[in-house]
């Protein structure tokens, strides 16, 4: 039994070294000072379609842009129609209703391509959970321009051998929060639906 545990322990340790390796290259070939990279912690789970696939990620995160570009829209239409009723100007209102008028038009078209490629993701979310290789979520510190160490955080999505990257995230960015709210707000969703 020991033998084998040993076995065990042993052949596990290069797959976690080239995972190491792997990993730490690709950070520091992004990094403006690859020299102040110091890796912190590295932890690896499974990865489950749907929301692990970063085909997934890349429909969602379009989904999120083309809301943002879509409320941005919604603002600007807003805002050519209270200052038409604030300046008062007769003559100046039918551009400012032709400006809002094409905004909301714009939205419109917005709106319905996102609910074409909405319905499209939920076919995927639709599916079974299932194992399509490895999270693996690297914590680490780095100098940023201003010489000041930084904690950062990267999401890696493995293939199901730990050889090669599927995708790579920044779990800082914009981009990624938007599409983990999502996520979270899908799962709960999903969660109230199946309670009712």
């Amino acid at each position: 039994m020991g033998l084998a545990m040993l076995s065990v322990i042993s052949c596990s340790q290069p797959s976690e070294n080239k995972v190491d390796t792997l990993i730490q290259e690709s950070v520091k070939k992004s990094l403006s000072h690859p020299e102040s990279y110091l890796a912190i912690e590295t932890v690896v789970d499974s990865a489950f379609a749907p929301f692990d696939d970063p085909v997934f990620y890349e429909k969602t995160l379009e989904i999120s842009k083309m809301t943002l570009e879509s409320l941005d829209y919604v603002r600007k239409a807003q805002e050519a129609s209270r200052d038409v009723k604030s300046k008062g100007h007769v003559h100046m209102s039918d551009s400012a209703e032709a400006i809002s008028n094409l905004y909301n038009r714009k939205v419109d078209s917005l709106s319905a391509k996102i609910q074409e490629k909405g319905r499209k993701l939920m076919d995927m979310m639709g599916t079974e959970y299932r194992f399509i290789g490895f999270k693996v979520t690297h914590v680490y510190s780095v100098e940023d321009d201003g010489e000041n160490a930084t904690i950062r955080k990267r999401i890696f999505i493995m293939d199901d051998k730990l050889t090669k990257s599927l995708a790579e995230y920044d779990a800082s960015s914009k981009e990624y929060i938007m599409v983990q709210t999502m996520y979270r707000m899908w799962e709960e969703e999903t969660l109230l639906t199946q309670e009712n």
